[in-house]
């Protein structure tokens, strides 16, 4: 359980209109206006306040009707606010900082150590990196690897930390790592989407 079930949440999205700021009712795009989240981590919070003390709402909503503002808390403290962009516009991150840390230390406690580690839907290695002293290959797949090589890795594996930019059900499929000289697997982790993973699970079986 969480230690602060409150006043944790580091990332937020509300949607506007030219009355005020809110949360969409539950099945449906109609707002409902609240002027705070308990949840909203304080820094979160007082963006908040800020923007609809100073920002237009009525210019903001006059093309649609509505709007929507997304706010990203950094780890060090900074907020930063996008407004009409696609949902996670400055990545997907955990969104409650203290409890993803117990979710690493749990996972690394789990995990072990060996010498070959599958991080699937691995993103930018959240679950994986405290693993990288631990294996002597730590390889991180997502469809989402911005800088990682598209095409996968073609010959052997040298580095003992790589970023593979390929959807994961795919890279199962191909069974790369024999190739670089693994004849088994010692871990294999996972961090799917909200959707599930169906077709990775059943490649991985």
């Amino acid at each position: 359980a969480a230690k602060n079930p409150y006043e944790y949440r580091s990332r937020l999205q509300v949607h506007g209109d030219a009355k005020g700021l809110g949360f969409f009712g539950s099945g449906s795009h109609d707002i409902v206006h609240t002027e705070r989240c308990l949840v909203a981590h304080p820094d979160i919070q007082k963006a908040w306040e800020t923007f609809a003390r100073q920002r237009p709402l009525s210019e903001l909503a006059s093309n649609t009707g509505q709007f929507k503002v997304e706010w990203t808390r950094s780890p060090g403290g900074d907020v930063r606010e996008a407004i009409n962009r696609k949902h996670g516009a400055f990545g997907f991150t955990q969104v409650n900082v203290e409890q993803n840390e117990v979710l690493v230390e749990t996972v690394a406690r789990l995990a072990g150590a060996g010498q070959w580690l599958l991080d699937l839907f691995g993103g930018d290695g959240n679950l994986s990196t405290a693993l990288v002293p631990k294996f002597s290959r730590v390889v991180s797949i997502d469809s989402f690897n911005e800088g990682a090589d598209p095409v996968s890795l073609k010959g052997p594996l040298e580095e003992g930390r790589v970023f593979v930019r390929q959807p994961v059900e795919q890279f199962l499929i191909d069974r790369r790592w024999p190739e670089w000289g693994a004849k088994t697997l010692d871990c294999v982790i996972a961090d799917p989407p909200r959707t599930g993973m169906r077709e990775a699970a059943r490649a991985l079986a």
